[in-house]
């Protein structure tokens, strides 16, 4: 019982700091796309936007996780090391090159198949506000992106860095 409540309190510390790096990453990403001139091609500039707007909420997630979200680690794990820092920023990576291809995919589709800009949704909120279509594909679509990459995350990062000690791994299987 110990032993899902521990769990069920690191899945919630997990979610939470999920949703300050999203609104991190959501807010970096839609002050970029704002910024970037519209005559750039806008795969590019998803991609810009996506890339910088990942990278901040990974430096804040990667502080917030150590520090917060998983305090049942395996004390060989040592996840402060050097290796293991290495480790969260290319399982971040590969969380990186996943949103990008959800956001490329979902950029494309929107632009050919709804005929909506979803990069440019702050100028169509300023217009049509809560109508604007293109701000609630673009908050859809965000979310979707999302969902996926949090949900790699934790698996990723806890099979592979903040591993739980190995007795209660033990329990685990015998529960």
């Amino acid at each position: 019982m110990n032993r899902q409540k521990n769990l069920l309190l690191e899945i919630v510390r997990f979610v939470v700091v999920g949703v300050i790096a999203t609104i991190l990453d959501y807010g970096t990403y839609s002050l970029l796309a704002l910024a970037i001139p519209n005559s750039w091609n806008p795969i590019i500039e998803t991609i810009i936007c996506t890339a910088i707007g990942f990278l901040v909420s990974v430096i804040a997630n990667y502080f917030l996780s150590v520090m917060w979200v998983f305090q049942n680690v395996d004390a060989s794990a040592n996840v402060k090391s050097k290796k293991n820092m290495l480790l969260f920023v290319i399982l971040s990576a590969g969380g990186l090159l996943l949103g990008m291809g959800v956001m490329v995919g979902f950029e494309t589709l929107s632009a050919n198949v709804l005929a909506l800009d979803i990069n440019n949704w702050i100028i169509d909120f300023k217009v049509n506000q809560f109508k604007s279509l293109a701000f609630w594909y673009f908050t859809l679509f965000f979310g979707v992106k999302t969902l996926i990459i949090l949900s790699y995350n934790y698996f990723t990062r806890k099979k592979l860095i903040f591993k739980a000690p190995k007795e209660n791994i033990n329990e685990q299987i015998e529960n």
